[in-house]
């Protein structure tokens, strides 16, 4: 039994010791992207491209604004070594429908779990934004996670998100879909309208 477990150790201590020498020997992929893309201003210790096209702010200047302006807050919960977090900025949040709807519906907010230093405001709580995430529901990356103006979750949706797939669930948290009992699964199979 003590042979398994030290067997297993080793393994797995082997599997971390590549993974960090296999991330350390990659470039970054920042160098090989159109300078249409760069990083938010309050995450610019990252190397995370971002679209331009997109007005990503601050979690805490969005949600003074989305209770103010009553507009939903969209979360994209992310880190610099995730390549789907990566394909979503390329694909999805560069696409112009895309950052148009984002742009005029919602306030579009970028986190990048990787770092803990962020301090963010969030229903008299003060947390980093590993913690956030968390507590958001965040389980894997990329996370993408719709807050109401109130701050009240609308809906998690983890994992990586075509421009086709993204683009539906937009309307239906701008349209308000969830406040009708209607939920994501059938306004995306079309069984349900919401207007």
């Amino acid at each position: 039994m003590k042979t398994r477990s030290i067997k297993f150790l080793t393994y797995l201590i082997m599997f971390f010791l590549f993974i960090g020498l296999e991330a350390c020997s990659k470039k970054p992929e920042e160098e090989k992207l159109p300078s249409k893309f760069i990083t938010p201003k309050r995450q610019s210790r990252t190397s995370n491209p971002v679209s331009t096209l997109v007005n990503w702010i601050d979690f805490n200047e969005a949600s003074e604004k989305a209770k103010k302006d009553k507009k939903a807050i969209f979360i994209n919960f992310y880190a610099v070594w995730c390549g789907y977090c990566r394909k979503m900025d390329q694909e999805v949040f560069a696409d112009q429908e895309v950052a148009k709807k984002l742009k005029n519906n919602f306030y579009s907010v970028k986190i990048n779990t990787g770092i803990g230093d962020d301090v963010i405001n969030y229903k008299n709580h003060k947390i980093s934004s590993q913690g956030f995430a968390m507590m958001m529901g965040a389980r894997g990356l990329p996370t993408s996670i719709f807050l109401d103006h109130k701050g009240e979750i609308i809906t998690t949706l983890p994992g990586y998100l075509s421009k086709d797939n993204f683009l539906p669930i937009l309307d239906y948290v701008n349209d308000k879909c969830y406040s009708k009992n209607i939920s994501l699964d059938q306004y995306l199979s079309g069984k349900t309208k919401c207007n």
